[in-house]
């Protein structure tokens, strides 16, 4: 949970970087300090990449400190967010501080680069959306729904004809059981799967989400036995 709640921060630092990014390239390509830029994109960028922003304007006019150090440096206001692409921003900016105005072109495309970016990461998310949701569905509802009608029918089939099933028929806790640990796989294979899609190999994310099926899937694969069960 803390590496989530760490990811999920950083990602929110990212979303508006572009609008940032473009706001100080075009103040510097007028004539404006980078630092001034910083302070304007400040008030106007919103979230928490503005508050990145406020944080490190703040920084430079309370301790005048330079961008780099107002960003990157031990009070910086990146220091407890490992973003390189916010890092990258940073020292681009840096840089753009020591070149001045023929610096806001640079900032302009790379701003242009970011936003491509996001476009070519935005429309990947959604062509592997149907897939993706798909496996994340079959993992923590359809499968313990369908597992767990057939369990408890099962179970109301056992009942009506007991004393009329041979000795090698699979017993109905049996059943539960093994139907239990094959919707458990599901939750450890396709879970990492859809993440891995999404979002490359992430330790973190895996474990998170991995947590989140099985605890879905497992409660709903017992209720729905019940159900059933109670039903019959």
């Amino acid at each position: 949970m803390p590496i989530i709640a760490v990811r999920n921060h950083v990602r929110a630092v990212e979303t508006h970087l572009t609008d940032a990014l473009y706001l100080v390239g075009r103040q510097v390509a007028e004539g404006e300090s980078v630092e001034s830029a910083i302070e304007l994109a400040a008030d106007r960028v919103p979230a928490e990449t503005g508050d990145v922003f406020d944080h490190a304007a703040s920084l430079q006019r309370r301790l005048h400190l330079g961008v780099e150090a107002a960003f990157l440096g031990e009070y910086g206001a990146l220091r407890d967010v490992p973003s390189p692409r916010a890092r990258g921003t940073a020292a681009l900016l840096a840089i753009a501080a020591d070149e001045g105005q023929p610096a806001g072109r640079a900032i302009v495309s790379m701003a242009d680069h970011l936003e491509e970016l996001e476009d070519v990461e935005a429309e990947t998310n959604r062509q592997l959306a149907t897939v993706t949701d798909t496996l994340d569905n079959t993992t923590a509802y359809f499968g313990p729904l369908v597992a767990g009608a057939t369990v408890g029918l099962a179970g109301m089939i056992a009942t009506d004809t007991v004393g009329m099933v041979d000795g090698t028929t699979l017993s109905t806790d049996a059943l539960g059981i093994v139907v239990g640990i094959y919707i458990i796989l599901l939750c450890f294979i396709l879970t990492p799967l859809s993440i891995a899609l999404r979002y490359g190999l992430d330790r973190a994310l895996f474990g998170y989400h991995i947590g989140r099926a099985l605890t879905s899937a497992m409660l709903l694969y017992g209720l729905t036995v019940f159900i059933v069960g109670m039903i019959g």
